[in-house]
């Protein structure tokens, strides 16, 4: 699954820079629950246990969008020839995500469900596929392969109620 978080950087020099845009890496469901559960109680996500290959994943994929990116936040046309020195990453979960979840009453709850799949077909053999896992459901249309839309579970809901 996509996880995604935002991150501040540390450079050797002192010089720490929040950056704000979203970052995904794959992730497992069981590297997802614990990370949520983890960012519940407090605890920074670099020191949560069992999740060092999503932080070996989360590490290289900001040291690959630094190489690209000036001090400023804006992105370059070459990448640095020498990477900079980086002294510490913290990793943020998305404030919408921690929002959502802090709200919930048992968020790990919803985090053990099974992930639930249909796909619906029309005459001409176009489909839409709907998932839903860990709280969220992803709606795919087939007429439009390289997009999709995520929605909370209970927003999608609300959405489709006929109430």
């Amino acid at each position: 699954m996509n996880f995604c978080f935002q991150y501040r950087i540390t450079y050797e020099n002192g010089q720490s820079y929040d950056r704000s845009q979203q970052v995904n890496v794959k992730i497992s469901k069981d590297e997802y629950k614990k990370i949520v559960g983890g960012v519940l109680s407090g605890t920074p996500i670099s020191e949560i246990e069992g999740i060092s290959d999503a932080l070996a994943r989360m590490k290289d994929e900001v040291q690959f969008i630094d190489r690209w990116t000036d001090m400023n936040g804006k992105l370059r046309k070459a990448s640095l020839k020498k990477p900079r020195v980086i002294s510490n990453i913290e990793f943020f979960m998305l404030p919408s995500e921690y929002e959502h979840f802090r709200k919930m009453k048992n968020p790990m709850t919803v985090l053990e469900r099974p992930e639930e799949h249909i796909t619906i077909y029309r005459d001409d053999d176009s489909y839409v596929t709907i998932s839903s896992i860990n709280g969220k459901v992803e709606v795919r249309d087939s007429r439009h392969e390289n997009t999709s839309g995520t929605y909370y579970a209970d927003d999608f809901i609300s959405r489709i109620s006929f109430s």
